[in-house]
C-alpha cells in the first residue's frame, strides 16, 4: 500500500459559524475529528513502513534517488539489485567482465583494481619462473641440470673473507645465476672498483644491495659484460654475495 498525503481535515474549525448551533457532544466530536484523522494517518504510515509483505513491503514504498550501476527507484528494488551483483561476484561472474592480465606491469603496492592485482601477480610469476610468458609450462624448467659452482677470480686486492669458503657462482635449475660467498678487502674501496668478471653475463644491467650480517653495506653493479663492480663506496670488514641472483641472457 503506497503512502498517501493527508491533504486536509474533513472537519475544520474554520468552517463552523461563529455561534454553532450544536450540542456539547456534537461540538466535542467536531473538535476531536481532526486529531483523530492525524492519528489514523500516522498509524497507516507505521503499518506501511513496517510491512514485510512481498511486493508491498515498507522498502517497496520508500523511494530512492538513482545510483549508477544499481537498478530500481525504491529501496527494495535497489537492495535486490545489489544482492544480485553480490551473488554474481561470489560465484566468480563479476557481471561477465573479461579481465586482461598484463605481466609487464610491475607491482607498486598492496592496493589496486582487480585487474592491477592480477597483473602484478602474473608479473611476479613470470620473473620467478624465468619463462617468456607467465602462463608458459614450467615442468621442463625443473628438469634442467643445475650447473656446477664456478669460483670467482677476485681482483684489486679483494679476497675471500673466510678460509675454506670461496666466492663462486652457478646456474640454477631455472637458468638464473646465483652467487655465494663472503668477500674481504672492500672497506673504503671507491665506486667503480672492479671486484671480478662473472662467467655469466646478465640479461640487463643490474644494481643490487650487499650486506654484512644483515646490515646494508652499499651497492654493486652487474654490468652487461659480466663485470661485478662497486656502485658506491662500501663500508665494513666483509660483504656477503649469498642473496645476489640475476637472469642470464
Amino acid at each position: 500500500m503506497p503512502l498517501k498525503k493527508l491533504e486536509r481535515f474533513t472537519k475544520q474549525v474554520s468552517d463552523l459559524p461563529d455561534t454553532p448551533s450544536m450540542s456539547a457532544v456534537e461540538l466535542k466530536s467536531y473538535f476531536d475529528a481532526s486529531p483523530e484523522e492525524v492519528r489514523q494517518a500516522l498509524n497507516l504510515v507505521v503499518e506501511v513502513l513496517m510491512s514485510a509483505e512481498s511486493g508491498d513491503s515498507g522498502a517497496d514504498n520508500v523511494g530512492a534517488s538513482t545510483i549508477p550501476g544499481v537498478d530500481g527507484t525504491s529501496v527494495q528494488a535497489m537492495l535486490e539489485s545489489l544482492k544480485t551483483q553480490l551473488d554474481d561476484v561470489s560465484v566468480g561472474q563479476l557481471k561477465n567482465t573479461t579481465l586482461t592480465a598484463n605481466a609487464s606491469l610491475i607491482p607498486t603496492g598492496n592496493v589496486g583494481s582487480i585487474e592491477q592485482l592480477i597483473s602484478w601477480i602474473t608479473n611476479r610469476i613470470k620473473i620467478m619462473t624465468g619463462t617468456a610468458n607467465w602462463y608458459d609450462p614450467i615442468a621442463e624448467l625443473a628438469k634442467k641440470e643445475q650447473g656446477s659452482w664456478v669460483n670467482l677470480v677476485l681482483e684489486n686486492g679483494i679476497t675471500n673473507a673466510f678460509s675454506g669458503e670461496t666466492a663462486a657462482c652457478r646456474l640454477d635449475d631455472f637458468g638464473n645465476v646465483r652467487l655465494s660467498g663472503y668477500l674481504n678487502g672492500l672497506n673504503g674501496k671507491a665506486a667503480g672498483t672492479r671486484i671480478c668478471r662473472l662467467p655469466y653475463t646478465p640479461s640487463k644491467k643490474m644494481r643490487v644491495p650487499v650486506y654484512n650480517s644483515g646490515n646494508f653495506i652499499g651497492l654493486v653493479n652487474i654490468e652487461l659484460n659480466g663485470e661485478l663492480i662497486t656502485a658506491t663506496s662500501l663500508t665494513g670488514n666483509f660483504i656477503s654475495l649469498d642473496n645476489i641472483t640475476y637472469p642470464t641472457k
